[in-house]
């Protein structure tokens, strides 16, 4: 097996993993998405042009790579959503848990990760 071929199939791999722990994100509100989702974008940048297209025009993942890639922001959009999305899977989480000290912890988790999101620099043109 030629060196290029085997950078090509550990870069895929790593790509991979990246997107599928990037994924996991969608779903956990704790979860970070963006640096899983950029290290899967750059590792698909170097090995596959066909997946690191596909991946920067995702409905899901793509305003991520853009958003990283140009410096431009956070639309209050996506700030919205991701606000809203964090405390629905918080309280889904706090009814599933059922533990007043869970409470206390998802709580707090759920003020400071909204307060992280509200202060990302926002979208060039917005208000």
């Amino acid at each position: 097996m030629k060196k290029h071929s085997i950078k090509r199939y550990c870069l895929l791999l790593v790509g991979g993993v990246a997107l599928f722990l990037g994924g996991i994100g969608l779903f956990l509100p704790v979860w970070p998405t963006t640096p899983f989702v950029v290290l899967a974008a750059g590792c698909f940048a170097g090995s596959s042009q066909r997946m690191y297209e596909r991946l920067i025009k995702s409905k899901y993942f793509g305003e991520f790579i853009r958003n990283y890639r140009e410096h431009t922001g956070v639309s209050k959009k996506s700030k919205r959503n991701a606000i809203l999305y964090l405390w629905i899977m918080m309280l889904l989480s706090a009814v599933i848990i059922q533990n007043p000290w869970m409470y206390l912890v998802l709580g707090l988790i759920g003020i400071g990760v909204t307060l992280h999101i509200t202060l990302l620099r926002k979208k060039h043109g917005e208000g």
